[in-house]
């Protein structure tokens, strides 16, 4: 069993995955993770590896490390129609470092209730534990999530 802390890839403050109002990402059909109701400006990679998947508006990434770990960042909620509030600054199969910016984001496009990013693994057996529940956390903070598998 691996116990390790994941880096917050933006700015904002971290919840549960069951605390946001979608049912797709509360219910954790595409996996197990947290959110972060975010104010910052810029999506990071929360650790070194390979894009493997943008979606055209920007909103969206996922990155694989090179053990295989993959990890689904999706700035906020409704997102997919509003290519105007981000500016993607990376490209599929592109390698990236942990901190570097995967895309830049217009928080104040957002509703509160849209300005969530849920963060999950695609990794069956993980568990995601928030150490830092409702308190506000900078990107690329090492001591908010600890994920168990």
């Amino acid at each position: 069993m691996q116990k390790e802390f994941i880096k917050t890839p933006i700015d904002g403050t971290v919840i549960r995955l069951e605390e946001i109002n979608d049912e797709v990402f509360s219910k954790k059909v595409l996996g197990e993770g947290f959110a972060i109701k975010f104010t910052g400006t810029e999506l990071r990679s929360p650790f070194d590896g390979t894009v493997i998947a943008t979606f055209p508006t920007g909103h969206a990434f996922l990155v694989r490390r090179e053990d295989g770990l993959e990890v689904l960042m999706h700035c906020g909620l409704s997102s997919a129609k509003m290519p105007q509030a981000f500016e993607a600054q990376v490209k599929k199969y592109q390698k990236v470092k942990a901190g570097d910016v995967l895309t830049k984001v217009k928080p104040d496009l957002f509703t509160d209730e849209q300005r969530i990013c849920p963060v999950v693994f695609s990794k069956p057996d993980l568990e995601a534990i928030v150490v830092k529940t409702n308190v506000e956390t900078k990107a690329l903070d090492e001591t908010a999530v600890k994920v168990v598998y």
